[in-house]
C-alpha cells in the first residue's frame, strides 16, 4: 500500500522546481553555491525519515508539505498556488485539513 500518491507529489515538486527556479543558498564548503532545491529534498527527506519512526502520520500530507514549505516565502502569488490541482484539492476542500 502506497503511502502518497506519486502523481501529486510530481505536480508539487514542478511547482517548487519551478518558483525556486535560478536560486542558490550557500553549499558545505565556504563560498560555494548550490541549486536551493537541493535544500528542498533535504527537508525532504528529514520528512521520510520521520515517517518511518510513527506509521499514523499522514505521509501524503508531510512530504507536499516539506516540498512547497518555501514556495510562498519566493514569490509564488496565492493565485497561483491555488490553481496548483493538489494544492487546491488538500488545502481549499470541504475536506480542508489544515485550516
Amino acid at each position: 500500500m502506497t503511502r502518497w500518491s506519486i502523481d501529486e507529489l510530481q505536480e508539487v515538486w514542478y511547482l517548487a522546481t519551478r518558483e525556486h527556479y535560478g536560486q542558490k543558498y550557500g553549499g558545505q564548503v565556504e563560498g560555494q553555491e548550490v541549486e536551493y532545491l537541493n535544500h528542498i529534498g533535504s527537508v525532504t527527506f528529514e520528512i521520510l525519515a520521520a515517517l518511518t519512526e510513527d506509521l499514523s502520520l499522514d505521509a501524503d500530507l508531510a512530504i507536499k508539505c516539506a516540498v512547497l514549505h518555501d514556495t510562498l516565502e519566493v514569490g509564488c502569488s496565492f493565485f497561483q498556488l491555488t490553481e496548483n490541482q493538489y494544492v487546491k484539492k488538500e488545502f481549499f476542500s470541504e475536506n480542508n485539513r489544515l485550516v
